[in-house]
């Protein structure tokens, strides 16, 4: 067996954590602990940073799988049909989830939030 629900049942180290996408992913973990606590989170919380942290690492790969494609291809858009690939929408989900997880969690990233919503906040509502 192999995939993503896999690799989730096999826990923590599944994740290589050699690669970027993996120490990434781990680091983030290593984070979110410390913010709820180090040593004394109760189980279903560290359950739920663990699924974070399969979401955070299957962003980067999905991310770096995009990019690669429209390194290949010259463009992001599918030149003949003129849409994006269905790889952005599983991207999109992914990143809503990771998010929802997040704000559940009530994990703050203490203001280092990505370049999007930082130029999207100094912009103010449109």
């Amino acid at each position: 067996m192999h995939g993503h629900y896999t690799r989730v049942g096999r826990g923590y180290n599944s994740i290589d954590g050699r690669t970027h996408a993996g120490k990434e992913a781990k680091r983030w973990r290593r984070w979110a602990l410390e913010q709820k606590g180090n040593g004394k989170v109760p189980y279903h919380i560290r359950q739920e940073i663990n699924l974070c942290m399969f979401d955070l690492w299957l962003l980067i790969e999905l991310g770096g799988s995009i990019a690669e494609d429209a390194r290949q291809r010259g463009t992001v858009l599918n030149k003949r049909r003129k849409t994006l690939p269905h790889v952005h929408q599983q991207y999109n989900q992914v990143s809503d989830r990771f998010a929802r997880r997040c704000e559940a969690l009530k994990l703050d990233d203490n203001g280092q939030l990505d370049l999007a919503r930082r130029l999207t906040r100094q912009s103010g509502p449109t």
